[in-house]
Order: C-alpha cells, then sequence, then structure tokens
C-alpha cells in the first residue's frame, strides 16, 4: 500500500496533469474556433478536441481516486477531493 508521502506525490502529480490538460485543450478549442473563422475543415481537430475531454475526465477520475485513498485512510480528510467544476467537466 502506498505511504501517504507517495499518495501526496501522485495527487500533487494528479494536480499538474489536470492543469496541463485544462491549457491544451482550451488552446485546442482556439485553434478550431480559428480554422471554422477561416473556412478549414475542422473534423479532425474536432474529434481530437473530444479525446482531450475524454482524457481530462479520466484524470479527474484518477484524482478522485487518489482523495479517496488519502480519505479511506485518514491520513489527510482536509484534501478536497474533487471541485464542483472538476464535476462538471466529468459529468460531460
Amino acid at each position: 500500500m502506498p505511504s501517504l508521502v507517495d499518495e501526496q506525490a501522485h495527487l500533487l502529480a494528479a494536480n499538474r496533469h489536470l492543469r496541463l490538460a485544462v491549457y491544451l485543450i482550451a488552446t485546442q478549442e482556439t485553434r478550431v474556433a480559428k480554422g471554422r473563422a477561416a473556412g478549414w475543415d475542422t473534423r479532425l481537430s474536432e474529434e481530437l478536441l473530444g479525446t482531450m475531454h475524454q482524457t481530462l475526465r479520466h484524470f479527474i477520475t484518477h484524482r478522485q481516486a487518489i482523495c479517496e485513498a488519502i480519505e479511506a485512510e485518514s491520513l489527510a480528510p482536509w484534501i478536497p477531493c474533487i471541485s464542483s467544476r472538476a464535476r462538471s467537466l466529468q459529468s460531460g
């Protein structure tokens, strides 16, 4: 079973991954919008964006599992498992 230090490191990594994913999605959304405005075929870019959103939902689920593991061990019950914004991203 991972130690508290391991779980905290996993949580920090998960948070970094989430921040990067949100940034990359925003960047891709901008690219799709610019492509549409220019009249380009954006179907492939939109498919990539859908995959990126799906990956983000997996990242959120993974972070949630890390928080639940920490809470189950009563190691750090003060860590918020998931924000309402993250829940909205996860659901859809």
